[in-house]
């Protein structure tokens, strides 16, 4: 076994770099939404896009696709319907559960704030070239990708260390 040298351990771990770095990204990214109270959050254009796509969805759909719990999903969904952005219905296959449906208003908030969201990249990537833009894509849809794929993997549990027997 080869010995790890001192120039080795002072490079920082590239993985934790990049945990620090999406992290950075996300709050960006909602700090983004919160700047315009006309933009909705990640989520919620997660599950406008899902209705998008699917032409209806029930909440249970919408939790999975949002990767939440049922509860977080049903308070996203009544804030879209609040707004107007969704409609609900009971599903016809099963009288408890609801069935959700993107309305016109919701189509065209979803535009507008793609919209909104590609001129800010836009404005801040300025001084990015496109092959620069490109490679920013590239690596952002594979990283997805692989995060993704991990999906319905055992979850990381992170358990307390035992007690010694000081304490």
């Amino acid at each position: 076994m080869q010995a790890t040298n001192s120039a080795d351990r002072a490079r920082p771990d590239a993985t934790a770099d990049l945990n620090d770095a999406l992290g950075h990204l996300a709050r960006v990214m909602r700090l983004f939404a919160t700047a315009d109270p006309d933009v909705i959050s990640s989520m919620q254009m997660v599950a406008l896009g899902t209705l998008l796509q699917r032409g209806g969805a029930r909440l249970t759909e919408l939790a999975d696709g949002l990767g939440c719990d049922l509860s977080v999903a049903s308070r996203q969904m009544n804030v879209l319907v609040e707004r107007g952005y969704a409609s609900r219905t009971r599903d016809p296959d099963d009288g408890r559960a609801w069935q959700f449906w993107l309305t016109d208003d919701g189509s065209r908030a979803l535009e507008g704030i793609r919209a909104k969201r590609v001129a800010w990249l836009r404005d801040t990537l300025a001084s990015f070239d496109d092959a620069q833009r490109r490679t920013a894509t590239d690596v952002v849809t594979t990283l997805a990708g692989a995060l993704a794929a991990t999906r319905g993997k055992p979850r990381l549990s992170i358990t307390p260390p035992a007690p010694t027997e000081d304490h």
